[in-house]
């Protein structure tokens, strides 16, 4: 089990947050969403409003222990894609622990049930990373 860390955002109101973001340019993409632990959308606090300026972030979202984090990079006509669950929230050093879940790596999975269980999510954070001009957020409940 490899745990890795990743820095949170503070919402006004106290709440632990991961910011939903993407790009793509030049062949390189890579995108971040967050899911609940079913794998289902949630809602965004916060969408930055559209402008001509791209933006890698896209929504706000506010997370809890069991969410999940898909991850996926893109380069050189190859996909990377890790699925992560948030084990701990630390608010205070703005960090929150994750476990990688399973990992797409030479066209496999390294755990096909965690796979076929959060496939929406998943396509969404490859679609979000492999699309030029991505603008709004992929995955986030309305």
């Amino acid at each position: 089990m490899t745990i890795e860390k990743h820095c949170i955002e503070i919402s006004k109101k106290g709440s632990p947050c991961v910011w939903e973001t993407s790009d793509y340019s030049n062949g390189i993409g890579f995108s971040l969403i967050v899911a609940n632990a079913k794998g289902e959308k949630k809602k965004a606090l916060y969408i930055p409003k559209k402008s001509n300026i791209p933006s890698f972030n896209k929504a706000l979202i506010p997370i809890k222990l069991g969410d999940v984090i898909v991850k996926v990079s893109f380069f050189d006509s190859k996909l990377n894609i890790k699925v992560y669950s948030i084990l701990n929230i630390n608010i205070d050093e703005k960090l929150i622990s994750i476990n990688c879940k399973a990992e797409y790596i030479d066209k496999n999975w390294t755990d096909e049930y965690i796979a076929n269980h959060y496939k929406y999510a998943i396509m969404a954070a490859t679609q979000s990373a492999t699309y030029k001009n991505m603008q709004q957020p992929c995955y986030v409940k309305n």
